[in-house]
Formats: C-alpha cells, sequence, structure tokens
C-alpha cells in the first residue's frame, strides 16, 4: 500500500524516539498515524489513518522541519488518492470507518460501545429521563407438576431520573382481561395475590428509595397500566424501586415435539446507563443447560419468541457479548453496579422459600444496552427421563 510505505518513511525519517513530538503534531493525531503505518493490514490501516486534513498537516509540520521535498510530495499524491477512493465510494471518512469495522473484531466490538453510548445520550435527552441502572433477575424454580417450571420475575431500576418535567416515565402493568381459551400464567405477588387485584405494581418496598415511588393507574385497551406519578426534576427526581412477580408454571420443564429450548428475555424499552439481567435457575431445572446469548430488533415486528425466532433472524443484533457464569450458589451475585443486589436475591429466594445455596445464574451485563432491543438467553431443554415418560 502505497500511502502506507510513504508516511511510514516520513515517520521513520522523523525518528523512532520521537514519532512526531519534535515537530510539533497533535499527540492524538500522531498516535493514529504511527497506529495506521504499523500495521500490516490494509483494513487496519485505513481504519486508524487520520483523515485528509490531518494527514495534510503532518506534511506541513514535517515540511516546516525541513523533510525530504520529493517524500512531501509522494506524501501529497496519496492524501489526493484517499480523496478520490472516499469521492468514488460516496462515503465520508467516519462511514467508511464503520465499513472496515466489519473485518476487525476487536474494532466492531468498540465501535458498538461508543455508538451505544451516543445512542443512549440522544435517547435520554429526547426523553427526558433515565435511569442508572436496570436490573432484570429471572428465577426458574420446580413448579406444581413434574413437568412445570415456575417463574419470579424482579425487575429494578436504580437513580431513576426526570431531566424534564413533560415526558411520561416509566410504566408497569398487565393484562386486564384475556380471551377465556388464553393459557397465559397469572402474574401474582410472591405472597400468591393476582396482581390485577392491586392499585400499584408489586413493588419490593424494602428496597425502594425514600421517599417511595408513587404510581397512577390507566387503563388501556385491554391492559391496567400504571404510570410513574413523579414531577420532580434532576437529582431531587431521584428514586430507585423493585417490582417482583411470579407466574406459576409458567415454562415447561422438558424438551417436546414442539419446543426444545427456552428463552427468558428482557427489553430495553428505556435509556440506562448498564443493564444487569441475570437467569438463576434451581439445580432441577435444566440441570446440565448452558445458555446462549442473543440480542434483538424489535422495531417494526414487536419482540422474538421462541416460535418466532426462526422467522426474525434477520433481526440478530451481534453485540459481542457471553453469558457470564455465577456459579453454583451464586458466589459471584455481587453486582457494583447495585450495591444491595444480592440482599434482593436472597429476599425474593426466601420470600419463595429457597436460599441461594440451591441456585446456578448466568448474568449477561452491558454498558448503554441500545434502546428498542431485545435480549435472551437460550437454555436447551432435557430429554424427559425415562423412569417419568
Amino acid at each position: 500500500m502505497d500511502l502506507r510505505r510513504d508516511f511510514r518513511t516520513l515517520m521513520s525519517g522523523i525518528g523512532r524516539s520521537a514519532r512526531g513530538r519534535s515537530i510539533g503534531i497533535h499527540p492524538t493525531l500522531r498516535s493514529r498515524l504511527n497506529r495506521a503505518i504499523e500495521t500490516d493490514s490494509v483494513s487496519a490501516t485505513l481504519y486508524h489513518l487520520p483523515g485528509p486534513d490531518g494527514l495534510r498537516r503532518v506534511v506541513a509540520a514535517a515540511r516546516d522541519s525541513g523533510g525530504n521535498d520529493a517524500l512531501l510530495r509522494a506524501c501529497e499524491a496519496r492524501i489526493e488518492e484517499l480523496e478520490r477512493l472516499l469521492e468514488a465510494e460516496g462515503v465520508t471518512r467516519e462511514t467508511l470507518r464503520v465499513m472496515l469495522g466489519a473485518y476487525l473484531p476487536e474494532v466492531r466490538a468498540s465501535q458498538a460501545r461508543d455508538n451505544c453510548r451516543a445512542a443512549f445520550s440522544a435517547m435520554s435527552n429526547l426523553a427526558g429521563y433515565y435511569a442508572d441502572t436496570m436490573v432484570g433477575c429471572m428465577i426458574l424454580l420446580p413448579g406444581s407438576t413434574p413437568d412445570s417450571v415456575h417463574l419470579s420475575a424482579v425487575r429494578g431500576f436504580v437513580g431513576w431520573r426526570r431531566l424534564r418535567e413533560d415526558p411520561w416515565c416509566f410504566t408497569q402493568g398487565h393484562r386486564s382481561s384475556l380471551p377465556s381459551d388464553a393459557q397465559h400464567p397469572v402474574p401474582m405477588t410472591l405472597d400468591g395475590v393476582p396482581v390485577s387485584q392491586l392499585d400499584q405494581p408489586a413493588l419490593l418496598e424494602e428496597f425502594c428509595s425514600d421517599p417511595p415511588p408513587r404510581f397512577v393507574p390507566y387503563p388501556s385497551q385491554g391492559w391496567q397500566m400504571y404510570a410513574l406519578d413523579d414531577h420532580e426534576v434532576g437529582i431531587r427526581s431521584r428514586r430507585t424501586f423493585y417490582i417482583a412477580e411470579l407466574m406459576r408454571d409458567a415454562e415447561q420443564r422438558y424438551a417436546s415435539q414442539d419446543t426444545t429450548f427456552a428463552m427468558e428475555t428482557g427489553l430495553v424499552t428505556h435509556p440506562y446507563k448498564n443493564l444487569v439481567f441475570d437467569v438463576l435457575l434451581h439445580a432441577e431445572v435444566w440441570p446440565g443447560s448452558r445458555p446462549t446469548l442473543e440480542f434483538y430488533r424489535t422495531a417494526g415486528l414487536g419482540p422474538v419468541s421462541e416460535w418466532t425466532r426462526s422467522q426474525r433472524q434477520h433481526d440478530r443484533v451481534d453485540m459481542f457479548l457471553a453469558p457470564l457464569d455465577l456459579g453454583l450458589g451464586l458466589p459471584r451475585i455481587e453486582c457494583s453496579a447495585v450495591g444491595d443486589y444480592r440482599r434482593v436475591v436472597e429476599h425474593v429466594l426466601a420470600r419463595l422459600g429457597h436460599g441461594p445455596g440451591s441456585f446456578r445464574g448466568y448474568r449477561c451485563q452491558m454498558d448503554y444496552p441500545l434502546y428498542g432491543v431485545q435480549l435472551s438467553m437460550l437454555f436447551e431443554l432435557p430429554s424427559r427421563p425415562a423412569d417419568t415418560a
């Protein structure tokens, strides 16, 4: 690659120890150029290479310091070739970097983090609110029949705050009516009270901020919804709250002809700085099954389920993450983003009649989760034991 060759010669002539410092090149510009010319990968060179204006500043600085005129003219010719490439492709320098990232896995992961951070900033400013951390914890334990599994879903929001007075904020709801043939599990409190009988979400009041959050009910097309009733702004609006529900016999325990895996899912429906999504399984639930992690776009077609997953592969998003093993007995359940998280988990398990020693867990944790994305842990269901068939 002629551009890399000529600029490598230019920078080596400056002196490897100085690497541009003696001719007044800005440290960031110098660093990017050095990364570009020190690799033998064309994709990596083009990715790290400064734009034409930056390269011209390097040439001008080298000329001011008495650099070789023929070499400087060659470098200027290479800059013009780069500009023609960008013009021919109809792309900006930043767009070219995105395209090149597809060939550099470590670059794609960095781009994903940077873009998610930018999306969080834009979405929180537009929506007018955000949370420091969202916690989702799915607890699976033996059901009331040998073939079923109970599911307890805990959702926590740490450092929820409003940036303006005008926007609606957090909502939580449940179906107020179902078709007579619907076989959906009934959401209940941890004490077994149907949430439809409550005038508030099923809060874990022991772990809510003081004063506790208030919610106002409103109906919405077959759903009973609750909106956070708070009009403070800034630090005064900061709230922390947890909601816990239990759905009995919500999952199947063994593989069937129609279903061979279970899909535990969380949705990014608000702007968060940090997301912690855990799936905790009792030792008797899907023993030996280790999850895979998948992410999907939900805009347009809505959430992805076990039954629609095969038709929604075009909505897959690669976030470069894998599940973290929390161990048997949950020795790694602590979370730096949520100081009282272990106490919350142990409290919920105790309310369900269990202790952490019987559970193993898996975690997905990410900074600035992408708004509108669904994350799912997929567990392969075991075959039914012969003695229970």
